[in-house]
């Protein structure tokens, strides 16, 4: 199963806008947590057990994108991105993979 959703994050503001349609698989989410000038958690339930990832990249597209991966499968899926800069706009591609 392969599953994506898009949102552009906004730090410091924690602004969300929603720029994918419903893929199935994810049953909530994603949304974010624990929000801090640099970091944030990526947080999303899905209706099987899977691996997560997160895929970022800085909005304006310049610069390749990173994946923060989750150890072990689960449904409830949370993925830490560590090493952002605040008030930069990053946009990020959920997965969930098994």
């Amino acid at each position: 199963m392969n599953v994506l959703h898009k949102l552009a994050i906004v730090l410091t503001t924690f602004t969300t806008s929603y720029s994918s349609a419903n893929a199935s698989g994810i049953t909530k989410g994603p949304y974010l947590q624990n929000p801090t000038t640099s970091e944030v958690t990526v947080c999303w339930v899905s209706d099987t057990e899977s691996t997560g990832e997160v895929e970022y990249k800085l909005l304006e597209g310049k610069g390749a994108p990173l994946t923060v991966k989750e150890e072990k499968p689960s449904t409830h899926h949370k993925v830490r991105i560590k090493g952002l800069t605040a008030y930069t706009r990053y946009e990020y591609t959920v997965t969930c993979q098994g």
